[in-house]
């Protein structure tokens, strides 16, 4: 699997009861890398979420957030942690951390898959969480041959994906932009829908570079 073919999902900070539903439907709509990013819920909630969704057969589309053990317990691709907390990953895990300033950026060069940078934009998720970022400047510094690579997050939307790909990131990653929720659950055909549209546009500006 390519890293950075489709763009990366993270997810809503609760659980949902449909929640393994929807995953399967967005790996089914292309979806390779999903973050599972639950800090609202109790080891014990995360775990049955998990156990489900390991009967399902798409554990190896999923990257933890943070709880180790339970990611080795339930055969997931990835984890997503702070660097220092890399030397107890198992081999064979997608290795991932949040970055907020370009000198955490260059810090993980040779030791992560990729890292997120964020926000690049405005955050839809969290209001007022606003980039911090000049444009001009990280195209200067994603032009740096030793780093990781470098998946864009925070106000991430189809419309945006040229820009993003103007200014060299690697990957996209996007929360606020795809899900839908409806009636305290995922409204699965939106969600999708979603989701291959900011596809769409990933696929035709990697077509281009």
């Amino acid at each position: 699997m390519k890293l950075f073919a489709a763009p990366i999902l993270v997810t809503l900070p609760d659980i949902f009861p449909n929640e393994p539903e929807a995953f399967r439907a967005l790996t089914q709509a292309g979806a390779g890398i999903i973050h599972v990013r639950k800090p609202q819920a109790s080891e014990s909630a995360l775990t049955g979420l998990l156990r489900e969704v390991s009967g399902k057969g798409h554990c190896g589309t999923l990257t933890l957030h943070h709880h180790l053990p339970l990611a080795v317990q339930y055969g997931l691709g990835g984890v997503h942690l702070r660097g220092v907390d890399w030397a107890a990953v198992p081999h064979g895990f997608r290795k991932s951390a949040s970055c907020h300033a370009w000198n955490e950026v260059a810090a993980l060069a040779g030791k992560a898959d990729y890292v997120f940078l964020s926000p690049v934009f405005d955050s839809i998720s969290k209001p007022g969480y606003s980039s911090g970022f000049e444009r001009r400047d990280l195209f200067e510094k994603l032009k740096q041959k030793v780093r990781p690579p470098v998946v864009a997050l925070g106000g991430v939307t189809p419309e945006r994906v040229s820009e993003i790909c103007r200014m060299g990131f690697d990957g996209v990653a996007a929360l606020g932009s795809v899900w839908v929720c409806e009636d305290g659950k995922i409204e699965i055909t939106k969600t999708v829908k979603n989701y291959e549209k900011l596809s769409m546009e990933w696929e035709r500006c990697n077509a281009r570079r």
